[in-house]
């Protein structure tokens, strides 16, 4: 089969100027949808259309591509905590350079070890298979520890030298450096209400499981470095206090902008001549307006008009064909809504496969003719002759595809014919894409009868 002829001037459908960065981001963009990925195989592939006609228009999902490569991605929130894989029908951790990091980040005991006995004492293959099997190891892991697990795992003496004390006594090992400011630290007066309140219950009571508390503190711990990776440095540094004393710093804390008076301006005093002239034409237009207004006589007409108002309201009666008929319109739509649900899909997948095809690939045909024919305004500005005959043959070449819509919608209705399907519902299916193909080749049509000089 014969590739059809481009309106570039590169006719393998890809414009020279393609870098190969460009040649990687529509390739990323083609793999997250396969809808597009199948109209590009359709279209450029098959050398209906190049490839720069095909992404004109989709210059949006390039730009988010880009922008989602270009996004930094932060360090991950999960805790380094290693889990055993089956790999050959073993069971094994497997060991990459991305998890030593994280491993030497998280924990800097390891890092220590490992410095101390690689590979002095250790060759790197040894020393994390002990790792793995040693105590530290088993007091790092991001879960409860239990005793029972604690007796199975053999003593080592290299690691165990490393080994820390759990940290579960009521204060934590290590204390924050960062102050906390009184007004909003709980515990600033805890130890004043120690007679009153309500008895603390099982979640109140520090220490109440102290197993747990290790894992607490350090997941603590991990969520404060990640916070100080974004951040730069810890918080406590990077405050900068400008109050003299401890009352004008307290002072600072609770003096919010919102909770200040609003300051009403005077505004600019307007200066106006013959000032005393403007009030006294106001006033007397108020005078007129008030004497030719008869009060008395309206009040008279708004008493009138207010009798019998009780046997008025009970024979005041609402049409009701208006609100029937709205209701009775109501429902014929919620029937229909649920007929549709209800009725079962007869078109077998094949069938269904090819109109999506077709409807598809005369949507792009459409696009493209009318991308030719109205072209965005930024292109409109700098049109050139050139420019407009490249268009101009490429509206021509779309109609010449856009003319075998009829031919492609009338093989499916006679396969689905052959398939003892209904022709009538592939016909109305495929109905809005030929009305608007047929109106592509109506406009072109005229157009062209426009331009040809008359006869003589």
């Amino acid at each position: 089969m014969s590739r059809a002829a481009s309106v570039s001037s590169d006719s393998r459908g890809t414009p020279s100027t393609e870098t190969v960065n460009d040649f990687r981001i529509r390739k990323r963009v083609l793999m997250s949808s396969p809808e597009l990925a199948a109209l590009h195989r359709e279209l450029v592939i098959a050398g209906h259309i190049t490839e720069a006609e095909f992404w004109d228009g989709r210059e949006h999902l390039l730009q988010a591509q880009r922008a989602a490569e270009s996004q930094k991605k932060g360090k991950s929130g999960q805790l380094v905590d290693p889990r055993p894989q089956t790999v050959d029908g073993e069971v094994k951790i497997v060991i990459t350079p991305q998890l030593v990091h994280d491993i030497f980040e998280e924990y800097p005991v390891v890092a220590k070890a490992y410095s101390d006995n690689v590979p002095n004492k250790l060759n790197e293959a040894e020393f994390w298979k002990r790792y793995f099997q040693s105590k530290l190891f088993n007091a790092h892991r991001a879960s409860i520890r239990s005793s029972a697990t604690q007796h199975v795992v053999k003593d080592d003496p290299i690691f165990d030298k490393y080994l820390e004390k759990d940290d579960d006594e009521l204060e934590p090992r290590s204390t924050r450096e960062e102050r906390v400011d009184i007004f909003i630290d709980l515990g600033a007066t805890l130890e004043d209400h120690g007679d009153t309140g309500n008895e603390k219950d099982v979640t109140m009571q520090a220490g109440k499981q102290r197993a747990v508390l290790p894992l607490i503190r350090k997941f603590n711990e991990h969520s404060g470095r990640l916070l100080n990776t974004v951040l730069g440095e810890p918080a406590a540094k990077r405050r900068r206090i400008d109050a003299g004393t401890a009352n004008e710093e307290h002072y600072e804390q609770i003096d919010l902008e919102d909770l200040h008076d609003v300051q009403s301006s005077a505004g600019v005093i307007l200066d106006m001549q013959d000032r005393q002239r403007y009030f006294e034409g106001r006033s007397a237009d108020t005078r007129q307006a008030a004497e030719k207004s008869d009060v008395p006589a309206a009040i008279r007409e708004a008493r009138d008009n207010a009798q019998g108002w009780s046997s008025r309201l009970n024979s005041f009666r609402l049409e009701k064909k208006g609100g029937e008929a709205a209701l009775l319109r109501m429902t014929e739509n919620v029937s229909a809504r649920l007929e549709v649900k209800q009725r079962k899909n007869d078109i077998p997948e094949a069938i269904l496969r090819q109109m999506t095809t077709c409807q598809t690939a005369a949507n792009e045909f459409l696009r493209q003719f009318w991308l030719a024919i109205y072209p965005p305004p930024t292109e409109v500005v700098t049109a050139s002759a050139a420019n407009s005959a490249q268009k101009a043959a490429k509206a021509a070449k779309m109609i010449g595809y856009l003319e075998k819509t009829g031919e492609k919608v009338d093989a499916i209705v006679r396969s689905a014919q052959a398939d003892g399907v209904n022709a009538t519902k592939v016909q109305v299916g495929m109905k809005p894409v030929v009305d608007a193909v047929e109106k592509a080749l109506s406009f072109w049509q005229i157009r062209n009868a426009s331009r040809t000089p008359a006869v003589r």
